[in-house]
């Protein structure tokens, strides 16, 4: 529980409204002898430096114990400035918590204020999370954590304060792991009901309502709460770019990445609860401290994951592996660099494509118009090599077409090489390139966002507008017309509705909006769009061969659709309840029910209780990865033999599968658990009749 220190009433006055300065700034009970900088301390380091002064660590040599005092010159500044500086001081005075940074007094040298606090010998929680790069923590520590942060967040909320600055720097660590939540510099205490209006904080942690000017309270310090816990689990921010209006777009409407398939699902819920677009749906500090211990206990009981505080603790240790499964009894491995950690494949008829955490780009497979990137063109390359010409450009998303490939950077600057015939690369001209050259046209948008199809590609900017290039023969660019573009266009987004996500199929292109509605355009091949319309008395369908505007799919409204794909004659779509809808052809069983029509979507069961999470459509089967690491397959497979991988279309043998069937599973025994051997299905990838499948692995190593 948190409880008060004393204090005297006016400083409630003064955070509230009323200006004492004088009785904290110069409390002669508290003002120290000035005979010498510092008598009774010993000065040992700077530890930190900020707005209005310095921190520096010394020695209590009265009481032999370390401290922190922050000097903070108040003859310059203003009185809004002082203000600001004297706050912290004044809400430390009200709290006295094991998670919180205990506040020891102040005093005034020459003009100096000196905020004297614990010092916590373990760092910051952000020192911790960059040491350990790409090793996930344990659960089990990260909840642990994640409690006490809860706690001391709980303790500043009842005493109606909000902190409004909470990031990793201010989230401090002791050596025995114990957290201490500091820095209150622009900590505001609210009266009763009152919302604060004023944008503050680290843009990287702030609130969607702060971001657009609306107001706000307890539950914005919820939000950064959650940004936090993500940045725990992934080992990065929930929401970066290079510049502020990107970053408060990707706030206010995208959504984060998932995080590791690791974490279990009472973790994922959690993150997604605290990182509510909504804050009325955010649950409270009080909710936090009720249920995090019942999370830790389960992990507890299950015994997965080791309690990393514990002596001879372990950390876990991640690569990744990409297999090619052309069989049922085949499964062979890419031969990548040794423990990669893969953020993206990407996948075409021709070529493959892996960006890794480190950002380093790897392509490999057909060359015969420089789509790898090398500078050079080669019938074939069997093995990946890095495309040294994107070392320095921090590659953040990358996309694989018909013998081009196209590159987006953290800057959202977008670059392509391959084949220009269609124009996909985007250069104004219908000629290649063998080495990745920036798109000039879009120098002037900061791209979030791309998708490729056979041979066109769509981009989505920071500020939600969408760009088209390339093929245009079956009206995929969404122009309203069939033509084909060498460089990017503007498409006529009219809408109420904010584009979330972009899917480009081989010929077509769809879109989810914010409210999870879809919008698409392109061939509509046995009705793989779902755009055929009912006549009057819906008995029969009015086929429509193609669309050249994007246009509502209306049998997927109200489904929330969260993921969408495309084969060449049919669609598959993923709900936010993990269910799969798929319509169109039925020709091959690629929809997992005999019988039915190709103008109406059925919902395909999966085997046991899975959801989906993964989606893909190849040319004759649906792909499905499961929550517990299943891959589900029914449609037709055709067998290949692996020796011929550069003969991407010679097949040997197929089989039918009418009903979903699970052809792998990553599953791991008790004894490998114990030992920290875990596997995490990441990607699933269609290529022709071959798969492509990511698997994250994850190793206990003792520390």
């Amino acid at each position: 529980m948190c409880s008060s220190a004393a204090f005297d009433p006016r400083i409630w006055d003064d955070l509230t409204g009323e200006e004492y300065y004088g009785e904290l700034y110069f409390n002669s009970t508290d003002t120290r002898s000035t005979k010498t900088a510092l008598d009774g301390y010993q000065r040992i380091r700077t530890v930190g430096k900020g707005a209005f002064g310095v921190a520096t660590l010394y020695r209590n040599t009265n009481k032999n114990n370390l401290v922190v005092i922050k000097q903070i010159n108040m003859l310059d500044m203003t009185a809004q400035e002082r203000q600001l500086a004297l706050n912290e001081a004044k809400v430390l005075s009200l709290l006295s918590h094991p998670n919180i940074i205990s506040y020891y007094g102040s005093f005034e040298i020459d003009g100096v204020l000196m905020i004297e606090m614990e010092y916590a010998d373990g760092g910051t929680l952000a020192e911790y999370l960059i040491g350990h790069k790409t090793t996930l923590l344990p659960e089990r520590q990260i909840l642990e954590m994640f409690l006490q942060m809860s706690k001391a967040i709980q303790c500043i909320h009842q005493r109606n304060i909000l902190h409004r600055d909470l990031k990793t720097t201010n989230v401090f660590l002791t050596r025995d792991r114990k957290v201490k939540l500091g820095d209150f510099g622009i900590s505001k205490i609210m009266t009763t009901k009152l919302q604060a209006l004023t944008v503050v904080g680290t843009p990287y942690y702030i609130s969607p309502e702060m971001c657009e000017g609306k107001q706000y309270d307890k539950k914005s310090d919820i939000w950064a709460l959650g940004c936090i816990l993500y940045e725990m689990t992934s080992l990065q921010r929930t929401f970066d770019a290079s510049n502020l209006p990107a970053l408060i777009h990707f706030i206010t409407k995208e959504n984060f990445a998932p995080i590791p398939l690791s974490y279990s699902s009472n973790l994922k819920r959690l993150v997604n609860d605290l990182l509510q677009k909504n804050p009325l749906r955010r649950p409270d500090a009080d909710y936090l401290v009720e249920v995090v211990p019942d999370f830790i206990e389960f992990i507890a009981d299950s015994d997965l994951i080791e309690d990393a505080f514990e002596p001879n603790s372990t950390d876990l240790q991640n690569r990744s592996v990409v297999y090619q499964f052309s069989s049922p009894t085949n499964l062979e491995p890419v031969h990548l660099p040794f423990r990669v950690q893969i953020l993206q494949l990407a996948v075409s008829q021709t070529h493959f494509i892996a960006l890794t955490s480190d950002y380093s780009v790897f392509t490999w497979g057909e060359d015969k118009h420089g789509q790898l990137g090398h500078g050079e063109e080669a019938p074939w390359k069997n093995d990946p090599q890095c495309a040294v010409a994107l070392l320095d450009k921090h590659i953040t998303q990358v996309g694989a077409g018909q013998n081009f490939s196209v590159f987006v950077s953290s800057t959202g600057l977008v670059l392509t090489t391959g084949d220009g015939k269609y124009g996909a690369l985007g250069h104004r001209d219908w000629n290649s390139v063998n080495r990745p050259k920036l798109i000039e046209f879009l120098l002037k948008v900061d791209v979030v966002k791309i998708s490729c199809g056979n041979h066109h590609v769509v981009a989505l900017t920071n500020e939600g507008q969408l760009y088209a290039w390339g093929r245009g023969n079956y009206g995929q660019l969404g122009l309203g017309n069939l033509q084909d573009c060498c460089f990017p266009i503007l498409v006529n987004w009219h809408l109420d509705e904010n584009i979330s996500s972009i899917q480009c199929g081989p010929d077509c292109t769809a879109i989810i909006t914010e409210h999870q509605n879809v919008y698409a355009c392109g061939l509509n091949k046995c009705n793989k769009l779902g755009l055929n319309r009912p006549s009057l008395f819906k008995l029969k369908f009015k086929e429509v061969p193609f669309e050249s505007l994007f246009t509502k799919v209306k049998f997927l409204e109200g489904l929330k659709v969260t993921n969408i794909c495309f084969g060449e004659c049919h669609g598959a779509a993923i709900t936010s309840e993990g269910h799969v809808v798929i319509w169109g052809s039925n020709i091959y069983s690629q929809r997992g029910k005999p019988h039915v029509s190709q103008n109406k979507p059925n919902l395909l069961r999966l085997p046991g209780y899975s959801k989906a999470q993964i989606i893909a459509c190849g040319p004759t089967y649906t792909l499905i990865g499961t929550d517990d690491n299943a891959v589900v397959f029914c449609g037709t497979r055709f067998c290949m033999d692996t020796k011929a991988i550069t003969q991407m279309t010679s097949m040997f043998t197929s089989e039918v599968i009418t009903r979903p069937k699970v052809i792998l599973g990553l599953y791991a025994t008790d004894e490998q658990i114990d030992k920290g051997q875990l596997l995490v299905l990441n990607s699933l990838e269609a290529v022709g009749h071959n798969l492509m499948i990511t698997v994250d692995t994850f190793l206990r190593i003792n520390s």
